[in-house]
């Protein structure tokens, strides 16, 4: 199994959408896929798969230490699949952990133990039945998702959408990461980058962005450029962060999930 976690210092790059749409276009062609939503204060994962707004969450499981964890999973880290009405032939299996839309009323004074201590449950559990599980981290520059990288031990996408304000806080994290690197992260552990939009290979941003990615695969915390920078031709629907792709709109998602079953499906479990 691999552990994949999306995350992204600003709002607006797709993180969400990308993660949603390649984990069912995965799951369509016979991968087992899991996801887990630990965008606990700005969740939006539930709505791409129709979670009920009564289900419980892992916002509950955190806010009320009566839940026990093992029947939490057993009831709510489920496979979905046959709610998408598809031939049993065509398809893996898809499981959803979901994180509510309403506001997380704990606020940041929470204890984190029942965090890690479901993360680590799963990790074990579902190690060798999953092909895939998907993360889709906080977002925003806090000790909480480097944190969470750390504790899942996984390969984390960053992504970038070329407007100045990511840009300059994208480089202070890859700086962060180049200088600090050994000492937070698992070196087996890779980072990439996911550029959300359509960039000019001889753009500043770019280039600058990849010699920083040049610097990670040095220090052992990156692949070789061609494998860690993946380019999306920006569509309405990444746009939009509204709904799954359909049938015509994934012909353009084609090309990224083909790039990432190549990299990151090499000697699952």
């Amino acid at each position: 199994m691999r552990n994949i976690m999306f995350y992204s210092i600003k709002g607006g790059t797709g993180r969400t959408t990308i993660l949603a749409n390649l984990s069912y276009r995965l799951f369509r062609i016979g991968y087992s896929v899991g996801v887990i939503d630990l965008d606990i204060y700005s969740s939006g994962l539930s709505l791409f798969f129709n979670v009920p707004e009564d289900a419980l969450t892992i916002q509950d499981f955190l806010e009320n230490n009566d839940i026990e964890l093992d029947e939490f999973i057993n009831r709510n880290f489920r496979d979905i699949s046959g709610n998408f009405n598809l031939n049993q032939n065509l398809r893996g299996r898809f499981y959803l952990l979901p994180s509510t839309n309403r506001i997380f009323e704990a606020g940041p004074n929470i204890s984190y133990y029942r965090l890690i201590e479901l993360i680590n449950h799963i990790n074990g559990r579902f190690r060798d039945n999953l092909d895939f599980l998907f993360y889709d981290l906080p977002g925003g520059l806090f000790s909480l998702p480097l944190n969470l990288m750390n504790i899942i031990n996984g390969d984390t996408f960053l992504f970038y959408k070329n407007n100045k304000q990511n840009y300059y806080s994208l480089i202070y994290l890859l700086e962060y990461i180049y200088e600090n690197g050994n000492r937070i992260f698992n070196p087996n552990n890779k980072f990439f980058l996911i550029i959300n939009n359509s960039i000019n290979l001889n753009d500043e941003n770019y280039r600058i962005l990849s010699e920083y990615m040049r610097r990670l695969y040095l220090r052992n915390f990156s692949l070789n450029i061609n494998e860690s920078i993946f380019i999306i031709p920006e569509i309405e629907s990444l746009n939009s962060n509204s709904h799954l792709l359909n049938e015509n709109e994934a012909n353009q998602f084609e090309n990224f999930k083909n790039r990432f079953i190549e990299v990151m499906g090499r000697d699952l479990r």
